[in-house]
């Protein structure tokens, strides 16, 4: 079975300042996790339904205050290709103090093999 992959990144905005966190998975191998953007990523679940990948990836607010995130699923075949590109927008996503939520996406084909998560934070600019 070809190698899962899962990749969180924090894109901020229209801000020049970028700084991310990524999380590999491959089967039959623990989950590598890079810190940054004081959240935590853990692949709970990697499965398939009717063929189809499915996959949980919890996420914790490492911080106090409340935050305002965005996430979004992006699938790849065997092959290293994009599946259903542009097909799903941004999802709002709203973290309490330490609070942790679990995110689950189902793959829109049966030839996915491997998924990457986007995770960016919605800056409140003050004017």
């Amino acid at each position: 079975m070809a190698g899962m992959l899962l990749t969180a990144l924090l894109m901020a905005g229209c801000s020049t300042d970028t700084s991310g966190v990524w999380m590999t998975g491959y089967s039959g191998q623990a989950a590598q996790v890079q810190e940054g953007l004081d959240v935590r990523l853990t692949e709970r679940t990697r499965t398939r339904e009717n063929g189809v990948l499915k996959a949980s990836v919890e996420i914790g607010n490492l911080q106090r205050g409340d935050r305002t995130l965005q996430y979004q699923f992006t699938w790849f075949d065997g092959q290293g290709q994009e599946v259903a590109v542009d097909a799903r927008p941004w999802q709002p996503l709203a973290l309490h103090g330490h609070q942790t939520r679990t995110l689950t996406a189902t793959a829109p084909q049966a030839e996915v093999v491997s998924y990457r998560l986007y995770v960016r934070e919605v800056l409140k600019e003050s004017y």
